[in-house]
Parts: C-alpha cells; structure tokens; sequence
C-alpha cells in the first residue's frame, strides 16, 4: 500500500470516528508550525444532541393468574412505560384466535413514536391499538396493523393451557 493511500484510508477512518464534523481554522497554520491545544478538552455534551441515546430502562412484572406466576419484561418502549405507570392492573382476559389472550385497559398508553404494523412471536406481551387491549401471544399471530410488542413473558404453555376466561393482576416486581 502506498503511503498516500494510507494516508487517504487513515483521514477516513479518523472522519467516521469523529462524525465527520470538521472546524476550519480562523487563520491557516504554517507548515512545521507547532498546532496548540486547548488547555483542558471540553466534554461532549450529548444530551442536546439529536442522536444521542436515551437511557433504557425495562420492568419487570409478574402476571398472577389465581396465585400462579408468570414472570415478564416489559421494554423501554414509550407505550410499555406508559402501561408500567398503570400498574399494578386487574384486568379480564379473553381468548383470542386459539392465539393469544387479550384485555382491554382501562387508560389508552402513550402510542407516540410505535410502528404502525408488528408482529407477535410466541412469549410476546404486546399493546393491540384498535382494541385499546393488552395482549399476551402464546402462538405466533403473525403481522398485524395496530400490534406493538411492548415485552416479552416466560411459559407460554401455561397461558395456552388456560381455556377459560380468567382475571390476572399484573405487577412490576423490579
């Protein structure tokens, strides 16, 4: 490799790793001049930057269905942290296609920011728009308008097992 092409490859690099934000200088430096530093480097304040990455936080809960527990996480989602704030909820379940169980909410999260269509694997705990429901997928239903995965529980089995209407009262647990 020549060594202009490594230059080239290194003044790359360097730009990616610094987000390609270059200041040009008030007045041009001489060759061989000596190029100063500030005293002491100022920190990156990445709060007002666009980009910059929001702290993530998950909950996790407890669904008690008649004194069994399943345990879940509900993720950093707007929609799963404004559901989190309800808690602890009693909510009726229904269920739904052979597929999943569903019960509606009695407050409507936050859906800012949510994709308008989703899907829902096995193990996904999920908000349903068009109900204003909770939904917890114990076979996969696919891809759907409306569906946002807002977590994920443990032991899908136990929900399919279940072929009657129930009420559970879900908990954040930590």
């Amino acid at each position: 490799m020549s060594r202009r092409t490594a230059l080239t490859a290194c003044a790359v690099v360097l730009a990616a790793l610094t987000g390609c934000v270059a200041t040009p200088l008030a007045t041009p430096v001489p060759s061989g001049s000596p190029v100063s530093s500030p005293a002491s480097p100022t920190p990156l304040d990445t709060s007002r930057s666009p980009g910059a990455a929001m702290p993530q936080t998950t909950t996790r809960i407890t669904i008690d269905i008649g004194g069994s527990e399943i345990v879940g996480t509900l993720d950093a989602s707007t929609i799963a942290a404004s559901i989190a704030a309800q808690l602890p909820l009693t909510l009726s379940f229904e269920d739904y296609g052979g597929q999943e169980k569903i019960a509606p909410l009695p407050v409507a999260p936050d859906t800012s920011g949510a994709p308008a269509r989703s899907s829902a694997p096995v193990g996904t705990i999920a908000y349903y728009a068009p109900a204003k429901s909770i939904v917890l997928s114990y076979a996969d239903v696919g891809t759907f308008s409306g569906i946002m995965p807002i977590g994920t529980f443990d032991d899908p089995a136990a929900l399919r097992a279940i072929t009657t209407d129930f009420t559970a009262t879900i908990r954040a647990t930590g």
